[in-house]
Order: C-alpha cells, then sequence, then structure tokens
C-alpha cells in the first residue's frame, strides 16, 4: 500500500522528519473453533455457534518510514516520536484510505543509518477499521413507516431516540421482535451484521438512527 501522508491521532508523521516508504496492513484472521468428532468427516465448525456472528483476532499495521532531516536533528526527533507515539494506544489514519480510521497501541523501532535514518513502526490494531462518522438515519413518523437500514460490515447496534413513544419491529433470526422505545436506547436486540435491515415503526414523531460502521 502506497501512502504520503500517516496520521497518528493528530500527529503528521512528517513532524518527526519521517516519510512513508511502505505501509503493510494485515488481513485479521478468523477465530475458529471446530471440534473433531469421530465417525463424521471432516470437522465440525462452532465459529459462530455462540451468537451467530464471526469473529477476528488483531490485525498488525507494519509502517516503514525514512527519516529526511538535518543531522542534528535526528536524537531530538527520535525522541520526541517515541514520547509522543510508543507504547500509545491512538487512532491511525492514511490519506489514500481517508474516510477510515484504525485503534491500536504502537510501537516505535529507530534506527540510524549511514545515509539517512530509518524507523518502522508496528501496530497491534482491533480487527476492524471504523468509519470516521457514525451513519446516521432519521426520519419523520406520521403512522407507521418501514425504514431500511444499512450496515457495511462490523457487527453494531444502533442507537434509537424517538421524540415521542414508538414501538419498532424487526427480524432477529427468523422470529420477528418488537420493542417499545421512549427517548434514546441501545438497541441490543438487534445485532446489525452486512447487509440491509428493515425496522417497522407504529407511533408518530422524529426518529433516529444511529451507528459506527466498521469495515475490513
Amino acid at each position: 500500500m502506497t501512502v504520503n501522508d500517516v496520521i497518528f491521532g493528530t500527529i503528521n508523521s512528517k513532524e518527526y522528519g519521517l516519510y512513508p516508504v511502505r505501509v503493510e496492513i494485515e488481513t485479521p484472521k478468523v477465530k475458529r473453533k471446530t471440534i473433531d468428532i469421530a465417525g463424521m468427516d471432516g470437522e465440525l465448525d462452532l465459529s459462530e455457534a455462540l451468537d451467530g456472528v464471526l469473529r477476528y483476532y488483531n490485525r498488525t499495521i507494519t509502517i516503514r518510514f525514512q527519516c529526511f532531516a538535518q543531522d542534528k536533528d535526528y536524537i531530538l526527533l527520535e525522541q520526541k516520536c517515541k514520547n509522543d507515539l510508543h507504547g500509545k494506544r491512538m487512532k491511525i489514519s492514511f490519506d489514500t484510505d481517508s474516510d477510515y480510521y484504525y485503534i491500536g497501541v504502537v510501537e516505535v523501532e529507530w534506527a540510524s543509518e549511514e545515509v539517512v535514518d530509518t524507523a518502522t513502526i508496528n501496530i497491534n490494531c482491533e480487527p476492524y477499521k471504523y468509519k470516521n462518522y457514525k451513519t446516521i438515519v432519521e426520519r419523520d413518523i406520521k403512522v407507521n413507516n418501514i425504514i431500511t437500514l444499512v450496515n457495511e460490515k462490523m457487527p453494531t447496534n444502533p442507537v434509537v431516540t424517538v421524540s415521542n413513544q414508538m414501538t419498532l419491529s424487526f427480524m432477529v433470526q427468523d422470529r420477528e421482535v418488537s420493542k417499545t422505545l421512549t427517548g434514546t436506547t441501545k438497541l441490543t436486540e438487534l445485532c446489525m451484521l452486512a447487509g440491509e435491515y428493515q425496522v417497522k415503526v407504529n407511533g408518530t414523531g422524529h426518529i433516529k438512527f444511529e451507528w459506527q460502521e466498521g469495515a475490513l
């Protein structure tokens, strides 16, 4: 992956004189649970048995930099970089994927070379990258409405805010669930995976759905 700018929190790596030359983003490995049963071909896969959701391990991002600075500044830049970043959990974003950010713990390794100093930054990241802004769907409800919610990938529960009492109905594992809401509620009964979800709304007033989307 080729990038020009790497942002750690709010700090561009160029503030340390570091310019990225190579970025490697690992695909998160699936948390796979299988059981070998005698008399059965293959294995019994229980990876989604608990809640029907496939889970992933953390992923590693490795970024290699060259430091373009005056020789006299190398030590101070290295010190500042390690003080600001090393061992800290923070947001990481790239200019070539600017709609998303990662969250992870940063480790900095700085090496003095004959021609130019180099740095390697390894990040132990959560498996999903997150959209910069939460997704919001709002409607004015007169009597009954069907609202479509679309989620990209990461399992998530929408937070629902209603101006008046309303009853929501939606499908969960082939059965219809109804929930009467007032005020603001995290809808734990509705775990949205990738795809579309139809929510029937009975009532009058204003309703807002808000949720965090993530992608692999």
